[in-house]
């Protein structure tokens, strides 16, 4: 997915882009972004980009000029895509719009600054416009971060697979059988058991679901079509067989999630004596005994 971004501040995203998992998305080429310095399209020698606002009003507004000139150089005339303007004015930004701009190819991203933009920059070149929150900030960039965040998750291969997980659940088929004679034993098999539902409880809490809810409806799904590919793509929101829908666990998160459960089960079970609190005594109540009657 790519994202064009139009700043008077580029600077502001260059250290986030550079760290954690947008940086190994963009390595992967999963992810493509450029952030356009609005000012290197200003005419003038002093790179103003503010101005009354169009029709009148109080305060200073984004020029519309340096604006439609650089999204019409790098986006062309008629971009066919969505240019989203960062604006206290706009939609609540929420998970489900986030899954929905990932399903675009590419995505504009305009950060307001000063009162706002031109009047006719809503008017002829907005598609949309997004707030995160009932409050104002400086400007437009850290919104715009929030949202290219938000966006890169439902990515595929950006945070691991949508319909993750499922290799894992299948193997709790094999655990939920398993008695074993001594307690401290089923206390580890539990604790493997807890771990094998982590990967896809975490992919779809990640989409606004209930993760608890949709292991439940997989096993069930798994059981009564004898199928166990049957898992849940976070993308579309259905349950079907994974493998026909070309969403395979990666073998290296199935190998790591299932050594760090096995290491946690191991450390407790061979653990003399964990850290806990001690509990309080009760202590009786201060002040002279009551006399005995």
């Amino acid at each position: 997915m790519k994202f064009d971004v139009f700043s008077l501040f580029p600077s502001i995203f260059q250290s986030y882009f550079e760290i954690s998992i947008l940086q190994k998305a963009i390595e992967k080429d999963l992810l493509e972004i450029h952030v356009h310095n609005i000012r290197d399209w200003t005419f003038d020698k002093h790179h103003v980009t503010d101005d009354t606002p169009y029709g009148g009003g109080g305060g200073m507004v984004m020029k519309p000029e340096p604006i439609f000139t650089a999204i019409e150089d790098v986006l062309g005339e008629n971009p066919g895509i969505p240019i989203i303007l960062m604006s206290p004015q706009g939609k609540p930004f929420h998970t489900q719009m986030a899954l929905e701009i990932a399903q675009y190819p590419r995505i504009a991203i305009l950060c307001g600054r000063y009162e706002g933009v031109d009047e006719r920059v809503l008017e002829h070149l907005v598609t949309e416009q997004i707030s995160i929150g009932d409050f104002v900030v400086t400007g437009g960039e850290l919104p715009a971060l929030m949202v290219i965040d938000a966006v890169a998750r439902f990515i595929p291969g950006v945070l691991g697979d949508p319909g993750g997980g499922v290799a894992l659940i299948n193997a709790i088929h094999v655990l939920d059988g398993l008695k074993m004679q001594y307690d401290d034993e089923q206390t580890g098999v539990n604790i493997v058991r807890k771990a094998l539902e982590v990967p896809m409880r975490r992919i779809t809490e990640n989409a606004g679901k209930e993760g608890s809810v949709i292991i439940e409806n997989v096993r069930k799904a798994q059981k009564d079509g004898n199928n166990m590919q049957i898992g849940y793509d976070v993308l579309t929101s259905e349950y079907g067989d994974m493998v026909k829908c070309g969403v395979i666990d990666p073998a290296k998160v199935t190998r790591g999630a299932l050594e760090n459960a096995a290491s946690i089960a191991a450390m407790i079970l061979t653990t003399e004596a964990l850290i806990t609190d001690v509990p309080e005594e009760n202590k009786a109540p201060s002040g002279p005994p009551m006399p005995e009657y």
